[in-house]
């Protein structure tokens, strides 16, 4: 019997690590309070989240749309110039926002893979550009450049404010679509 207390010490201690997450002047902080802290504070944000990453990714499944490593790469190199343009390097800011490198290869997939699924939202033609800077001539003389690069900055603007509606209203209709259930 002394031998069985002994196994069920040691396995406690081996397994306090899986269930406290800290201690505070020798007081425990418990996993489910942790767990349970969190989904109080942020859950249904959490929660969202989730659905709405799996919901993206049943849907480029089901799409046939996968992103290679060599985009992810890519994607990954343009951030790390234009942080480091600005002094700064990926790995701190991942590290300040606390995610990792897998996280934000995940993310640049998901991401590559909506805008091949919804290319054909962000179509913008002439004369869009055209109104947009019939209406706003003011301030674009005041940005300068040529007319050209007014055209370019206008037409890159307009695309991505009809991507960010196509993904918003995207992801509005496969939600109500969708069989979700919270437990």
């Amino acid at each position: 019997m002394g031998g069985g207390i002994a196994v069920l010490a040691l396995l406690l201690v081996m397994l306090s690590r899986y269930l406290v997450v800290a201690t505070v002047n020798g007081s425990p902080i418990t996993r489910m309070e942790y767990y349970q802290e969190l989904e109080t504070m942020s859950g249904k944000q959490v929660m969202d989240n989730l659905v709405t990453r799996k919901l993206v990714e049943q849907k480029l499944s089901e799409n046939k749309i996968t992103v290679d490593q060599k985009t992810v790469d890519a994607e990954i190199k343009k951030l790390e110039t234009q942080l480091s343009s600005q002094g700064q390097k990926l790995e701190d800011l991942l590290t300040m926002q606390g995610i990792d490198r897998t996280y934000l290869e995940q993310n640049i997939r998901l991401q590559k893979g909506v805008e091949q699924l919804l290319a054909s939202k962000n179509a913008v033609s002439e004369k869009e550009i055209d109104e947009y800077i019939a209406q706003n001539q003011e301030q674009l003389a005041q940005g300068g450049g040529t007319e050209t690069d007014q055209r370019n900055q206008v037409r890159e603007m307009l695309k991505s404010q009809k991507f960010s509606k196509a993904v918003q209203d995207w992801l509005e209709k496969i939600k109500k679509e969708a069989k979700i259930k919270n437990y």
